[in-house]
């Protein structure tokens, strides 16, 4: 097995064994395999990366809806007393 093949393997975590396909592959080939393959990892940890921050930061959101929701309801609620009391002064 080339240096190169045991190198994705490694890269891959995979048994060299089991890229025994690949042998025939030229250099070229392998180097656009690699190229290939760094570039999907790229994507992959953009997209692990991305999907961890909205999940992080969801809770957050969540909890400030829900006291901005209390807020409004409990600022209308206050405003009714308030305009029913004017009222039952007159």
């Amino acid at each position: 097995m080339s240096e190169s093949l045991t190198q994705l393997a490694l890269r891959l975590r995979r048994p060299q064994a089991s890229l025994s396909g690949l042998d025939a592959l030229s250099d070229a080939q392998l180097t656009q395999l690699h190229e290939l393959i760094d570039a999907a990892s790229e994507r992959e940890r953009q997209r692990v990366q991305s999907q961890l921050r909205r999940g992080i930061f969801w809770p957050l959101r969540w909890l400030l809806q829900r006291r901005h929701i209390a807020r409004d309801a409990s600022s209308r609620t206050s405003k009714r007393s308030l305009a029913n009391s004017r009222r039952s002064r007159k």
